[in-house]
């Protein structure tokens, strides 16, 4: 016959049923003598110690190869009795296996596995399983968990979103299908998005960005942002995606967001200096430098574009001072802006 996969919601459950599945009644002593009582507490812990191994799973089981121990269903003539927990005793009861597992196609749970032999004690304790759980708690019947599900379509979206290069565009449709994705797991387990996960909210904006669909961008990102309290990388993206398309107002605003999530953060000052210098404003651009320094003071990437500002209006020693200092501040890594500022 073949397995019955039965599911329980917790350890404590599966024992009981496990205990009244073999037959096992409650273990008192015969009388108030102290050997009676010593029997019973060794009978207690034998069973405690055959239940356990039952929980380790599959092959620790001491009942996971009944059928071999007994081969072609010979029974030994055993004189004394035995305990209802013994594999003589189990195998005579109608079974070939029973073992447990923690998991059955992606359904988390405490299972049950449970093999039958092909003779009329099998045949009635299946159908006794079948009498006293419910349908929906066998094998595929068990629903697999919402956030098992979610998962999955994580990892769908994660290996679309990776096999992805400039050279191979984005399809569109695998663009919405990824964010139908997203936005289902959002709904349904939003827990799922700390560590890297929460990164593919990032990758779709970029995929998007470069799809020409900024809307859209602009919603992965600040859906990122919701997900990363304190931090501002999604606004710091954002103001890029505003600022190459000729929206500075969008681009400025991005960054100003940004700030005040992280007042640090001295990429978005940079970023948004350098607007300011592109439209010409030039104190404020300043302003967002001196800012950035402030805030930075050992960080050497504002002090170039500073230098750059003070170089632009001819006032040399001014930008001799910047550009040195962000030569003796930026650290290994940033060659290509040492060699700009020489």
């Amino acid at each position: 016959m073949s397995n019955l996969y039965v599911w329980f919601p917790n350890g404590k459950e599966r024992r009981d049923f496990v205990k009244e599945l073999l037959e096992i009644g409650p273990i008192v002593p015969k009388s108030e003598s102290l050997k009676a009582l010593k029997e019973t507490e060794k009978l207690k812990k034998d069973l405690i110690l055959y239940l356990d191994m039952l929980d380790e799973g599959k092959t620790k089981s001491p009942y996971y190869e009944l059928h071999k121990l007994f081969y072609m269903g010979i029974i030994p003539d055993v004189k004394q009795k035995l305990k209802p927990w013994a594999e003589l005793e189990v195998f005579k009861k109608g079974f070939r296996r029973i073992y447990t597992q923690k998991s059955y196609f992606f359904r988390s749970g405490y299972w049950l596995i449970l093999q039958f032999r092909e003779n009329k004690a099998g045949r009635e304790k299946r159908q006794w399983v079948l009498e006293r759980i419910p349908k929906a708690r066998l094998g595929l019947n068990v629903p697999i968990p919402m956030e098992v599900i979610c998962k999955q379509k994580l990892d769908w979206v994660r290996k679309v979103l990776k096999n992805v290069t400039i050279e191979q565009p984005y399809k569109s449709k695998d663009l919405g299908k990824a964010l139908k994705y997203l936005n289902r797991v959002k709904e349904y387990a939003p827990q799922l998005f700390k560590g890297e996960n929460v990164y593919l909210w990032e990758q779709l904006g970029w995929a998007y960005n470069a799809w020409g669909d900024i809307e859209k961008a602009e919603y992965c990102l600040r859906t990122q942002a919701s997900f990363q309290p304190g931090c501002n990388d999604a606004f710091l993206n954002l103001g890029v995606f505003f600022a190459e398309r000729g929206l500075w107002k969008k681009a400025i605003a991005a960054y100003v967001e940004g700030l005040k999530v992280n007042p640090k953060d001295e990429f978005i000052y940079f970023n948004l200096a350098a607007l300011y210098r592109d439209e010409g404003k030039r104190d404020y651009a300043l302003k967002m430098l001196n800012n950035a320094i402030i805030e930075n003071p050992q960080r050497g990437l504002n002090y170039k574009l500073k230098g750059d500002i003070h170089h632009d209006a001819g006032e040399y020693e001014a930008a001799l001072s910047n550009y040195k200092k962000a030569v003796e501040l930026l650290d290994d890594g940033w060659e290509s802006i040492k060699i700009e500022c020489y």
